[in-house]
């Protein structure tokens, strides 16, 4: 008999539980390294393609699309300069440059309309400038014409009977009765504007009221 035999029968007659020698752990699995997919290769290919494409899109484009902003810009600052910097859409820009050639005469702050509705103009030949007073003809529809007369403000303000408000933010405005006729009337910190017409309506009064603007002298 063996020893190991021998030893291991003594063992189960002594009552020992015979001790069974340990095993080894096994060895580690070798790690296996990720392959790539031909489906992942395909993904990376095509990204990398649409990438360098774009680039070269945009380096063809480069030149069109600079010339394109910049023609935005040119653009948007020539509306600026004919529309908006003077506020002055109511009329063309000649009769404008009129009204400010004429004002440069005027030794007082003065209005021009510049916000004019549908069916009203301007008599060009009307525009008057004296160092005292500044006139000009509105017409409206249907033959209808509004003597606008702006001056400095007097010390003393000819006491008229006023028929109603007008909201405006150049001063105080409001509708009287004028020699018999209905007029209308701004009063500024420092100028007098009178409109007037032999039959003009109180809304036709009223719009040439809220048309005028300040002149930019």
């Amino acid at each position: 008999m063996r020893p190991a035999d021998r030893q291991a029968f003594e063992q189960r007659v002594r009552g020992e539980r015979p001790v069974t020698p340990a095993l080894p752990p096994p060895p580690p699995e070798p790690l296996l390294e990720a392959e790539a997919s031909p489906e992942m290769e395909k993904s990376d290919h095509i990204s990398a393609s649409s990438n360098s494409e774009t680039v070269a899109w945009l380096r063809s484009h480069l030149k069109l699309i600079v010339l394109g902003l910049v023609g935005l810009a040119v653009t948007c600052l020539l509306v600026y300069w004919l529309f908006l910097r003077s506020d002055h859409s109511g009329i063309n820009e000649a009769t404008y440059q009129q009204f400010v050639s004429w004002g440069k005469s005027t030794t007082f702050p003065v209005y021009y309309p510049g916000a004019l509705p549908e069916g009203y103009g301007i008599e060009t030949n009307s525009i008057s400038s004296k160092t005292t007073t500044y006139s000009f003809i509105v017409t409206a529809p249907n033959g209808i014409n509004l003597v606008v007369i702006e001056q400095p403000r007097p010390m003393v303000i000819e006491r008229v009977t006023k028929t109603k408000d007008i909201a405006t933010s150049l001063g105080k405005a409001y509708l009287a009765n004028l020699n018999g006729q209905q007029a209308g009337f701004i009063l500024t910190d420092k100028t007098l504007v009178t409109i007037s017409s032999a039959n003009a309506s109180g809304d036709q009064l009223t719009q040439v009221i809220q048309s005028l603007r300040p002149l930019n002298q």
